[in-house]
């Protein structure tokens, strides 16, 4: 079992190619946000962009559009009922992340998965997981991370906190897996890794989804998929860890609005140490 740490993070934030555009950074996918949850495919989106993925789709219930619209120009937005738009949209993601918000919409969850390529790398997160605990969905064979708290972890697998019987479940099923709490473990197949960050003050409802969309917009644009994992679990608690000095609650909205400059600072104490 290995610690997260900073010295070994922080070399994964490079400093962007001058000659580089907004393809580079990839395209995300985000579906979610019902009508009554709108604000967590709000909050997934936000952290996509603010994480610096190149373009940005959320596909969500047309009454969260304006608000989207309002909050985020950047995002583009889509209606997750009309299979004209959804399936390019599905097609060209480099990543897709499928849960924040998303309700008991089981169609739609059985109909996104059957169409995701071997390639892409997608994050299954919240009602996406409980929808696959329930009604024992498939997870289509591709880059897959799981990222459940302890409750939705227990009916997705059945198990609780024995790691090496959670490695053996991602290890069989192809995917790896996040067990969210204090020190929240990874189970990869580079094998069981501990986070060193985050604190009490993210408790709150929304941080998961801030997570959600960190790691879809590094899994965009992160060579390695495995890195980028641990970089998006790292730098979320890190952030919060910063903004614990001066205020509790640390609100997911001040994460995402904090994302950008501690990007930066992380690339200029990479660059400074080359």
């Amino acid at each position: 079992m290995e610690q997260l740490k900073h010295e070994s993070i922080l070399p994964l934030f490079r400093e962007r190619d001058p000659y580089t555009h907004k393809g580079d950074y990839g395209r995300v996918l985000l579906i979610g946000g019902n009508a009554r949850y709108g604000g967590a495919i709000m909050l997934a989106a936000g952290a996509a962009l603010h994480a610096g993925a190149g373009l940005i789709s959320a596909a969500t219930d047309p009454c969260n559009h304006s608000a989207l619209h309002s909050l985020y120009p950047e995002v583009m937005v889509a209606d997750w009922y009309h299979v004209q738009t959804m399936d390019p949209l599905i097609r060209r993601a480099d990543t897709l992340v499928i849960g924040p918000g998303f309700g008991e919409q089981l169609d739609l969850l059985e109909s996104v998965i059957s169409k995701v390529f071997p390639h892409q790398k997608i994050v299954l997160d919240a009602d996406a997981l409980n929808l696959i605990a329930r009604f024992s969905l498939f997870i289509p064979p591709s880059f897959a991370f799981l990222t459940p708290h302890p409750g939705e972890w227990r009916r997705l697998s059945g198990l609780s906190d024995d790691d090496e019987e959670n490695l053996s479940w991602a290890m069989q099923r192809g995917v790896s897996v996040l067990l969210k709490g204090h020190r929240s473990r990874l189970y990869t197949s580079e094998g069981i890794f501990v986070n060193t960050t985050g604190n009490a003050c993210m408790a709150t409802g929304g941080s998961g989804d801030v997570l959600s969309g960190i790691l879809g917009a590094f899994l965009a644009y992160f060579p390695d998929p495995l890195d980028a994992f641990k970089a998006a679990v790292y730098f979320h608690g890190y952030v919060a860890d910063e903004l614990a000095k001066t205020q509790c609650p640390v609100l997911p909205s001040r994460i995402i609005n904090a994302l950008p400059s501690y990007i930066r600072k992380f690339q200029l104490e990479n660059a400074h140490q080359k």
